[in-house]
């Protein structure tokens, strides 16, 4: 009897000391699994003009008084992709109570100008244009191509052809498409050439190659370097030199060899 009693009393203790492990695990779970998102980091990939800090804030607001399991991460990604500068989210739940977001935002290598509205973009390497809190039109860092809507793309193939020639010769700022398709490159120092309409964009790069070439010999036969050249019509060129102090201007006209 006394040997069944002591059995007995040793299984009580056991189911009381595994019950209350049980108990105290539970509690554990419910406490970390219902409390609210305490920590959130976020890490940029790219050049963000965003703060992170203000990111860190937008998906506070997002979680906020809300366990980690509870937090919609889709709208949540969703959500932080709204600004055009994102170009992917990524959301991890890290339990028990933290959040991690990888952001990668896009590289501006252009500004564009839309003539249509009068508004700056930047495009990226995949020709997306997207706005951030920069001021596009004072950054002149970076190119500008000036189109309207419909003649972006082709700007974007024609700026593809010319970059790799226009590199080799000299700094360009600024190539113009103009609502009837006629192309004008900008140079940094200020020389403007009008190279009027083209069939196709090799079309474009053999007559820019042609100028590249003949540039040198013109400017060695001038007395001062021009300001703009006219090749918008095959087998001419036409020179417009810089103002003198007298106020007048002289131009040149000149043949293809």
């Amino acid at each position: 009897m006394k040997a069944e009693a002591w059995r007995r009393a040793t299984r009580t203790v056991w189911a009381i000391v595994v019950l209350s492990w049980a108990a105290v695990l539970l509690l554990w779970w419910l406490s970390h699994r219902f409390a609210p998102v305490q920590a959130v980091t976020i890490e940029v990939h790219g050049q963000a003009a965003v703060p992170v800090e203000q990111w860190v804030e937008l998906v506070r607001q997002a979680a906020a008084d809300r366990p980690l399991w509870q937090v919609d991460v889709w709208r949540l990604r969703e959500r932080l992709r709204q600004p055009s500068a994102v170009r992917h989210v990524r959301v991890e739940r890290q339990w028990p109570d933290r959040l991690h977001v990888d952001l990668f935002v896009r590289t501006p290598i252009l500004r564009w100008l839309d003539r249509d509205e009068g508004s700056w973009w930047w495009l990226d390497e995949d020709g997306v244009a997207f706005q951030d809190e920069r001021d596009i039109g004072a950054d002149d860092r970076l190119p500008l191509l000036v189109t309207t809507r419909a003649w972006r793309d082709k700007g974007l193939e024609i700026l593809t052809v010319l970059a790799p020639v226009l590199q080799r010769f000299r700094t360009w700022h600024r190539i113009e498409v103009s609502p009837l398709g006629a192309y004008a490159i900008e140079f940094a120092d200020g020389t403007r050439w009008e190279l009027g309409q083209v069939s196709a964009p090799a079309v474009l790069a053999q007559r820019v190659q042609w100028l590249i070439g003949q540039w040198p010999k013109l400017v060695k036969a001038l007395p001062q370097v021009p300001v703009r050249l006219d090749a918008r019509y095959d087998g001419a060129v036409a020179l417009a030199m810089p103002i003198d102090v007298s106020g007048a201007a002289s131009a040149k006209g000149g043949k293809k060899e």
